[in-house]
């Protein structure tokens, strides 16, 4: 019954059935007990959610990113942080969710360095960073320090760098990032988000371009390009079709 008031998300009615239950107890089923953590953690009554998390055997990485999350919405980091380490002291792989709910727990703190060293650890789990990752870096940390990150990281290892910006799925969302590294004159990290979209075969429209050409960026660009050009010409050419108009012509040539 709270499976199916959960999935419907009427958690209301959920919280009145649970409140309503007999005591929970060791017979209640792995999915019952999760589900009912779900339903408190929404409501809102995270010490109810953690009493019922206390019974759960063997929690996953998800349930454990539920309290985290839950955590950081409310800027409280010790108890994010604490949950986390225990996660890790039971040998769970962290997911990017994980550190995206963490970066925004710090980011409330302006907790920069800790934003920093969960990056860090973004990227040594083999883990690519999405357009929530960039959106909290961008929003609430110093462009300084940001920019002294990315130069850490390009000197420390090239490969690492550009995969960085390889976990968008489409071109609107390239587009949004782009704007806001434009926004930030990153002008090496805008060229990286062009050639990591190239890579996926999200290959860019008119607004792309109009982003990229910005007066600031237009030197980086036609470098780019013509290293593409050189590398890759059947990429270079394919990434101009049905995008001539006299602006894209002009630069071309």
């Amino acid at each position: 019954m709270i499976h199916f008031l959960k999935s419907t998300h009427d958690y209301d009615k959920a919280s009145f059935y649970l409140a309503n239950m007999e005591p929970l107890n060791e017979s209640i089923t792995f999915k019952t007990l999760v589900n009912a953590t779900y339903v408190h953690i929404h409501q809102g009554d995270i010490k109810a959610a953690e009493k019922l998390f206390k019974k759960i055997l063997n929690p996953t990485t998800d349930l454990y990113n539920l309290f985290i999350c839950e955590f950081a919405k409310k800027g409280d980091v010790t108890s994010m942080s604490e949950y986390f380490k225990i996660m890790k002291t039971r040998e769970l792989s962290p997911s990017l969710y994980t550190y995206n709910a963490l970066l925004n727990g710090f980011s409330q703190k302006d907790m920069d360095h800790e934003m920093m060293t969960c990056l860090d650890a973004v990227l040594r789990d083999n883990l690519v960073p999405n357009f929530e990752t960039f959106d909290i870096l961008l929003n609430n940390v110093n462009d300084d320090a940001l920019k002294e990150y990315f130069e850490k990281l390009y000197g420390r290892d090239v490969d690492k760098y550009k995969s960085f910006f390889g976990g968008l799925d489409d071109i609107s969302t390239y587009n949004a990032l782009l704007k806001q590294l434009s926004s930030r004159n990153m002008k090496r990290e805008m060229i990286a988000c062009f050639d990591a979209s190239i890579c996926k075969d999200v290959y860019p429209d008119v607004e792309t371009f109009n982003i990229l050409m910005n007066d600031e960026n237009l030197e980086e660009l036609i470098i780019f390009l013509e290293e593409l050009k050189q590398r890759d010409l059947v990429t270079y050419s394919s990434l101009f079709n049905g995008l001539e108009t006299e602006e894209i012509t002009r630069m071309r040539r």
